[in-house]
This record gives C-alpha cells, sequence and structure tokens, in this order.
C-alpha cells in the first residue's frame, strides 16, 4: 500500500480503487492515472531541458505520488506489485555482466541485428563490470541470452481472466 496520505486524497476526492468488480470503472481508474503520470512526466523532462533543478524535483516528487496510487489501484485488484518490482529488477540485474566476453559478443550482436552498439568496463566498488549499449542515445541493451520477466505471475488468475476478458 502507498503512503497513507495518497491513499486518504484519493478516497476523499472520490477516488477510491474500485478494485475489479467493475472492469470499465478499474480501467478508467488506471487510464486516468497512467495519463496523469504521462503528464507529470512530461513536466519533469521539459524542466530537465530547461535544466530548472526545482521544477525537475517537483515532477519527480509527483510522478513518484502518481505511481503510488497507481500501486492502490492494482493492489486493489490483488496483483502483487512487489513481487512484479522484484520480476522487473531482477530483468535489469541481467543487462550487466562480469563477463567481458558475454558483452562483447552481446555488442557484436546486436549491431548485426542493426542496432549501432558497443560495450562499456564499469568499476563498482572494485569489482569490474560490463554493460552494453546503444550508439545513438546510450541506452542499456540486453545481454546474449537475456530472459524477460515473467510479470503474469503476479496477477491472480482470477484478475487477469476478469480484466483480460477471458
Amino acid at each position: 500500500m502507498s503512503d497513507s496520505r495518497i491513499t486518504m486524497f484519493n478516497h476523499i476526492i472520490g477516488n477510491p480503487p474500485e478494485g475489479i468488480d467493475d472492469k470499465s470503472l478499474f480501467w478508467a481508474q488506471v487510464k486516468l492515472q497512467a495519463k496523469l503520470v504521462l503528464e507529470e512526466a512530461q513536466e519533469m523532462y521539459d524542466a530537465a531541458q530547461n535544466q530548472d533543478l526545482v521544477e525537475v524535483i517537483d515532477g519527480q516528487a509527483d510522478v513518484w505520488y502518481l505511481n503510488e496510487y497507481m500501486q492502490d489501484l492494482l493492489e486493489g485488484a490483488g496483483v502483487d506489485v512487489i513481487g512484479a518490482h522484484d520480476s522487473v529488477c531482477w530483468n535489469n540485474d541481467q543487462k550487466y555482466t562480469r563477463d567481458r566476453a558475454l558483452a562483447f559478443e552481446s555488442a557484436i550482436k546486436h549491431s548485426f541485428d542493426g542496432v549501432q552498439s558497443y560495450f562499456e568496463e564499469v568499476n563498482f566498488f572494485g569489482e569490474k563490470y560490463y554493460v552494453v549499449k546503444r550508439d545513438s542515445d546510450n541506452k542499456v541493451l540486453k545481454l546474449k541470452g537475456h530472459q524477460a520477466p515473467n510479470i503474469r505471475i503476479s496477477i491472480p488468475d482470477t484478475t487477469f481472466e476478469k480484466l483480460n476478458g477471458f
């Protein structure tokens, strides 16, 4: 559950998490929350472009606030949000390696697939790690053998069936 002040705010304004009893209401709440996150993220991005630290911090805090209420909505539907978060963290942990050869091979594979990339050595607390990044924007790319997270296991079958119309 999110910060109790966030939960209280949403209850007071008439937006308590409705769970999955009313599918259309659940999706309306999720869509609104996602839209608000997108708006605040755009404001934060614009502030970053303008190098306005106060507005960047304000945007980050707003996105955090909105994401915490998204957590309430998903938990109200029975989703194991913390489990999903752990799956995503595990997924990102696979994007770096201590194996230089794996990083090199992964960069070659990405380049062969049409994504110009390079691998980079990073020293973290005296240990060498390697990451592969896309040339155009330095986005961290997946290594060879990367396994996608199984987010589905965080969703109870009844919730999945009800909200996906199966």
